[in-house]
């Protein structure tokens, strides 16, 4: 509404109090629309939190159905210095013993001694192949572009090989002599020899391999090649270290292996470098861990690339820290009875904060006289109703149990949910299957109590479920009001001005009365007309 201002010294009338209390009583309708608006605002919002408790309950339920929360384990390790041992969900009770016979190294490779980083290495190629023996590969000649390459043999048919370098397939021929060409797509070509596995009657290994290389010239430091080495991002690094042991030839280049395992291994080649000509020293050989369980002839080697072993138990990591070749590590992997009933009690509480919230919604303060934003709200308390329903029936016929409160979880008089901790502690240890069957049913079976709920939740959840849909007709009485406000408030601003030049008109002819009545009293008083 716009500002206005009326001069009542006329009248002597507040005539700009008197408009605006007019027009207090013409937008009584616009407050009525406002408060409605404010209403519907609300009712979004306690919508909004019963939403977030329900979306609580339903990550706690899938912590349950999928299959974590009643399969959870721990774990112990007799000597954690050589293994360390961490479950996952669905680790089966065991005792493990492993005897830690060799970890897994990274390859490491050293030059001669050098005087500085700065030393110049000569005009050359350095290249560095991983994976080619493997595959039964070595090089024959290469123009590709500088950096690291990575070339996948996918597959063979016959004479004709598909090959993925740098994510992009194509297909080359292998000719007689067992050699195939690549092509960068950039004009340079890599020439692979195969021949010492097809020719000799081997087969070729598909797999991942990786070809990096550096072109250097006269000026490129030592320094410099390792910088470019790391830039290319291929599987071998590159440091300069110093010695300090006082020569003048005390920093040496140091090419490691970013992976440990003996697949990752290196084949190093800097000898078209004049500065390594004589080739570089192995301190440190690529290796793959390696795990004995048992012993004598019926002894088990396992071996993996890495000291993070996550595939030969089912549902444990092995993290191997050390060696001991004359003793064997004890792992124990038992049933997390905290984290189940945790698992289940979290269910308990999230269903109890959501019902709250809902009680909360809809409740009426007698003493105030007022409701909650979701007072006399038919979807809400159906949410209640559903979800106290899901909870109280009896799971499909078949399993030892068939209602929640043999596994301790039942409702008051108050409507809240308790968990009995040691009845379901009690249950999951003579019975874990049966719980399971009750809770979250079978693979191939009918589904359990908590698949129901998770059921109810998701059409109470969807866009176009109870709340959706409530949450839809606030939001649409929001903008067909914010429509009817914007038209009352143009409707008023014109009765605003009417009321203005009304009462301006007023004021202007009280004016010219009053100016008048002054003239023909100070006429009459001094005798003028009568002259």
């Amino acid at each position: 509404m716009s500002s206005f201002n009326i001069s009542g010294i006329s009248s002597g009338i507040d005539t700009n109090a008197l408009v605006e209390g007019l027009m207090a009583v013409e937008r009584q309708s616009v407050r009525r629309m406002e408060a409605s608006q404010t209403r519907a605002t609300d009712q979004i919002k306690a919508w909004d939190l019963i939403s977030s408790r329900l979306t609580d309950v339903r990550n706690s339920v899938n912590a349950i159905r999928t299959g974590s929360g009643l399969s959870s384990a721990a774990s112990t390790s007799s000597d954690d210095n050589v293994l360390r041992a961490t479950v996952r969900n669905g680790a089966l009770p065991g005792t493990y013993q492993f005897r830690v016979t060799q970890l897994a190294a990274a390859q490491q490779m050293s030059s001669a001694g050098l005087a500085s980083g700065t030393t110049t290495t000569g005009a050359g190629i350095a290249r560095i192949t991983t994976g080619f023996t493997q595959r039964g590969l070595s090089v024959v000649s290469d123009t590709f572009a500088d950096g690291s390459h990575g070339i996948e043999l996918v597959s063979r048919s016959g004479a004709d090989l598909t090959v993925r370098l740098n994510g992009v397939s194509q297909t080359v021929a292998i000719d007689a002599g067992g050699q195939f060409s690549l092509d960068d797509g950039n004009g340079g070509t890599l020439v692979l020899d195969a021949g010492a596995a097809v020719g000799g009657g081997g087969a070729l290994q598909m797999g991942a391999t990786n070809l990096t290389r550096i072109t250097t010239t006269a000026d490129t430091t030592v320094t410099n090649l390792v910088s470019r080495l790391n830039a290319a991002g291929g599987p071998v690094r590159g440091q300069v270290i110093d010695t300090g042991d006082g020569t003048n030839a005390s920093h040496r280049l140091i090419l490691s292996s970013r992976d440990t395992g003996l697949a990752n291994a290196a084949d190093i080649d800097l000898g078209g470098l004049s500065l390594f000509s004589g080739g570089l020293s192995t301190i440190r050989g690529a290796a793959d861990a390696q795990l004995i369980m048992g012993e004598g002839a019926g002894a088990i080697t396992i071996s993996r690339p890495t000291n993070s072993i996550n595939d030969a138990i089912s549902g444990v990591t092995l993290d191997l820290v050390g060696t001991d070749l004359a003793r064997d590590v004890a792992v124990v992997v038992s049933a997390d009875l905290d984290a189940r009933v945790g698992s289940v009690q979290k269910i308990v509480d999230d269903m109890n904060r959501a019902l709250s919230q809902v009680r909360t919604a809809t409740r009426w303060d007698v003493e105030a006289q007022r409701g909650a934003p979701l007072v006399g709200s038919s979807a809400a308390r159906d949410i209640g109703n559903r979800l106290s329903a899901v909870m109280g029936r009896a799971a499909p016929a078949g399993g030892s149990m068939a209602v929640l409160g043999q596994v301790g979880i039942t409702i008051g008089a108050d409507g809240v949910y308790r968990l009995d901790e040691a009845k379901l502690r009690t249950a999951l240890e003579s019975d874990p299957a049966g719980v399971e069957r009750l809770l979250v049913g079978t693979t191939d079976g009918p589904d359990g109590i908590l698949d129901a709920v998770h059921s109810t939740l998701e059409q109470l959840l969807d866009k176009d479920g109870r709340i959706g849909t409530a949450k839809e007709g606030a939001e649409a009485t929001i903008r067909t009001l914010a429509v009817s406000i914007s038209s009352q408030e143009a409707r008023l601003e014109l009765t605003q001005q009417r009321y203005v030049r009304q009462f301006t008109a007023m004021e202007t002819a009280l004016a010219q009365l009053q100016s008048q009545s002054s003239f023909l009293t100070s006429a009459l008083g001094g005798g003028g007309l009568g002259r």
